[in-house]
């Protein structure tokens, strides 16, 4: 949920009773607040950062977090070096945490290096006490970004709230009580985090319906054309199924000799989109930073079933022919 808009000098002690509040209830699990969540990329760009034994020509830029000691366990985000913030420590604000990139960015050959070494970030040092492995701030459309993190008892920005309850309409009608108690005048505005983060998506989900209705359209007026060019070859060739029939000629060489050229042509359609579909769906995939690996299977799986249903569409009258009784074949007009 989005945190009030306007803080005052009470806005901790608000902060704090309203968060011991939630986390008496049942069904709430876990309570963090930060100045961002994942979703969307973070608000603060800072630049000029640098580690205390480099230069200012060596200073880089930054995506920074504020967040309170218990965002790192309610997201289950985990460490690669060092510790976590904690409400224990005294002076924690001038601590920080770094993800894998920021401390790759920073020069950090190994991790365990980070830890203790001191920043400078706008006229003031902090200290590295733990790396965050890398997580996706953002969609997989986007490479991780180096991150830093700050210690605040009371960020504002969001509240995350993890809820453990079947009823969750109920939950959300109990956290609105609750505050409308410590933020009289402030709108209660809450999103899930799911939603939140599948937004990104929203185009590429629009696209693959679009796309897949699309694509089952083609495939069906494709099979309607099969359909009736194997229902014009059959009867073209009734006489000659007939003839071939009385001559002892089996159900199955008469399917494959009336689809034998319908199938080769189908196979060679095959053989020339497959490097287009591989073109395109690279192309697509580029895209993303963190993309799947195009393997055979992918295209060899649809290229079966399409073979399978020209098969099918294709044996359906030509079944229906070669099962005719020879003697009325051989009369067909």
């Amino acid at each position: 949920m989005n945190t009030p808009a306007a803080a005052d000098s009470t806005y901790e002690n608000k902060y704090t009773g309203f968060k011991e509040t939630l986390l008496g209830f049942s069904e709430v699990k876990s309570f963090a607040s930060s100045t961002a969540v994942p979703g969307r990329q973070p608000d603060w760009n800072a630049g000029g950062i640098r580690r205390l034994s480099q230069n200012n020509e060596e200073a880089k830029q930054y995506r920074v977090i504020m967040m309170d000691h218990d965002f790192v366990p309610a997201y289950g985000l985990e460490l690669a070096t060092g510790r976590a913030f904690s409400a224990e420590v005294a002076n924690e604000t001038k601590n920080v945490l770094l993800n894998e990139s920021a401390a790759k960015l920073m020069g950090f050959k190994d991790l365990s290096e980070a830890i203790n070494d001191q920043i400078f970030f706008w006229g003031d040092t902090f200290r590295i006490v733990g790396v965050l492995k890398n997580y996706h701030q953002e969609s997989l459309k986007k490479a991780v970004e180096p991150l830093i993190f700050r210690y605040y008892k009371a960020p504002g920005g969001y509240y995350s709230v993890k809820l453990n309850v079947a009823n969750v309409s109920e939950s959300i009608r109990k956290i609105e009580d609750a505050w409308k108690d410590f933020y009289p005048g402030s709108p209660f505005s809450y999103f899930f985090l799911d939603d939140h983060y599948n937004e990104q998506y929203k185009a590429d989900q629009q696209f693959g319906r679009a796309f897949g209705l699309f694509s089952a359209l083609a495939i069906f007026v494709a099979c309607l054309g099969l359909f009736g060019l194997s229902s014009l070859m059959a009867a073209q060739r009734t006489k000659e199924i007939g003839v071939r029939k009385v001559l002892g000629a089996s159900i199955s060489s008469i399917l494959t000799l009336v689809g034998r050229d319908l199938l080769s042509l189908i196979a060679i359609a095959m053989i020339v989109a497959t490097p287009v579909a591989w073109y395109v769906m690279d192309s697509w995939l580029q895209g993303f930073a963190s993309r799947i690996g195009l393997t055979v299977l992918i295209f060899a799986l649809p290229c079966i079933v399409v073979f399978v249903v020209a098969t099918l569409t294709i044996s359906i009258h030509t079944w229906r022919v070669a099962r005719t009784n020879p003697v009325k074949a051989l009369r067909y007009e």
